[in-house]
């Protein structure tokens, strides 16, 4: 697959006034995160990570998601620390993430990214296998 932000993720970050950006939208993050009791946030499509960081520095464990390795790559530079965690992915993955024990029970710590990326493929890669067997009414176990 030709990946469009191979060239664009060093960049990436010029498009956007971020600081400006998440000025604005943290109270409403922290209202909701607070008013809800939301304590894990999954960050599908997270780019350069600047979302994901801000769940986390409010408190929440956070686990950002994008189908670009170059992308992944760049949030994981721009991390400093162990929290969030990115992982390459995208919303495929997301039912195989549900059921991987590693990343529902995850706390930040980006040693483990690897084996949880390497999860959800196996489970991906399973469901796939097992598509064809499957009829109307049938549940993934």
């Amino acid at each position: 697959m030709n990946d469009p932000y191979a060239t664009l993720a060093q960049h990436y970050d010029i498009m956007v006034d971020w600081a400006a950006r998440l000025a604005r939208e943290r109270p409403f993050f922290a209202r909701l995160l607070r008013e809800h009791g939301i304590r894990s946030v999954l960050d599908v499509g997270c780019g350069a990570g600047h979302h994901a960081r801000m769940f986390a520095d409010l408190g929440a464990s956070a686990l950002g998601l994008d189908p670009s390795e170059p992308m992944i790559a760049r949030a994981r530079a721009l991390t400093l620390g162990d929290h969030p965690c990115f992982v390459l992915g995208g919303f495929a993955e997301i039912p195989a993430l549900r059921r991987h024990r590693r990343a529902r029970q995850h706390a930040g710590a980006c040693r483990r990214c690897p084996r949880i990326g390497a999860g959800i493929a196996a489970h991906a890669r399973d469901a796939q296998s097992r598509r064809p067997a499957l009829h109307p009414g049938d549940q993934l176990r």
